[in-house]
């Protein structure tokens, strides 16, 4: 899956969220504050959701036990410092549009991204026949 993933601007979010087993909001909700490459960890305490009519980012996540610190795999880490490079030329690209939300998965403006729409990609790339085996085991919240 993930290197059918590779061709998708969310490689990194699916390569993160799968290697540690980050809920969907949990990887949304991620910002770079709580992104440590050098210590090769990242801190688990904010959730992106969509409620009342909007997306918002909440700084509880689903249980308490849910708040944590992750180590990252060395794969994990390559994806996250490919993946910061491509936003900062993203960052450019878009000017004065970009809004700095300091979160590390985010549209091609900076704004966040929306869970019904990572979701709906993360089911085409499991359809298709290369990934289907693979994919058998992931939880179902993605």
């Amino acid at each position: 899956f993930l290197k059918l993933a590779t061709e998708s601007r969310l490689s990194a979010l699916y390569t993160v969220a799968l290697a540690v087993g980050l809920r969907r909001g949990e990887a949304l909700g991620l910002m770079w504050d709580a992104v440590h490459l050098d210590e090769g960890v990242i801190e688990v305490r904010r959730q992106l959701q969509r409620y009342d009519g909007g997306l918002h980012l909440d700084d509880v996540v689903k249980t308490k036990s849910s708040r944590r610190k992750v180590r990252l795999p060395a794969f994990a880490i390559a994806a996250l410092k490919q993946h910061r490079v491509r936003q900062m030329e993203e960052r450019l690209a878009a000017g004065t549009v970009w809004r700095d939300t300091d979160l590390v998965f985010t549209s091609t403006i900076g704004t966040p991204l929306d869970p019904d729409n990572v979701k709906r990609d993360f089911d085409r790339l499991r359809r298709l026949p290369a990934s289907r085996a693979a994919t058998r085991t992931y939880r179902t919240a993605w």
